[in-house]
């Protein structure tokens, strides 16, 4: 059967937390930046698409597709960690101090592939600094951030969700759900965005 019981979820997530915890610093930071990389890809793709079409749930299908590739790589996104990280220190499989430096690294590994992406992106959509931008680029500045710790704690659920299911497709569609479902709450995600702050 598919289905696995909340059980055998929360011993398969303690393992989890204390296999990222136990994660050397170095492999961290890497799995965290192109962690990083690929949801800032996933939103240029969104912001592009709903651009484009002038159809907000374009972008809304188009986003889930980063975060389910960052889930089924195995990829160190800090979401994951804030999930599964805090159950290893429960049962006393790692320390605090530990948990906050696989937070850190994390953090710092995002900031890294984001700045790589952003610096790459803006070349390319500013045509090497020659050019002020498009309406994607007038998007991203003027989108607000004050929401994101709510999708934050969606993102969070859609790293969680995949534990329920044996087979890769239903943990890729678990998971891209959770993504998909931030534009419905006027979270801060490629949707919201676009349908907040329209080309001028």
């Amino acid at each position: 059967m598919d289905y696995v019981r909340p059980s055998q979820v929360a011993a398969s997530m303690v393992k989890a937390g204390t296999a990222k915890a136990d994660m050397d610093v170095v492999r961290t930071v890497v799995r965290s930046v192109l962690a990083g990389a690929i949801p800032a890809c996933a939103t240029t793709l969104a912001l592009t698409a709903s651009d484009q079409t002038g159809v907000v749930l374009a972008g809304t299908l188009v986003f889930p597709v980063g975060f389910v590739l960052i889930v089924l790589l195995g990829l160190e996104l800090v979401t994951g960690s804030f999930a599964l990280v805090p159950l290893a220190v429960l049962e006393k499989r790692c320390t605090a101090r530990r948990m906050l430096a696989v937070f850190g690294w994390a953090i710092t590994g995002h900031v890294i592939g984001c700045l790589m992406y952003a610096g790459l992106y803006t070349l390319a959509a500013t045509k090497m600094g020659t050019d002020p931008g498009g309406s994607i680029v007038r998007m991203i500045v003027r989108a607000s951030e004050a929401k994101t710790v709510l999708c934050n704690w969606l993102v969070t659920l859609g790293a969680v969700a995949p534990w329920f299911r044996r087979r890769r497709s239903a943990r890729s569609r678990r998971c891209g759900c959770r993504s998909s479902s931030f534009s419905p709450g006027g979270l801060s995600t490629p949707s919201s965005i676009c349908s907040s702050s329209r080309p001028v």
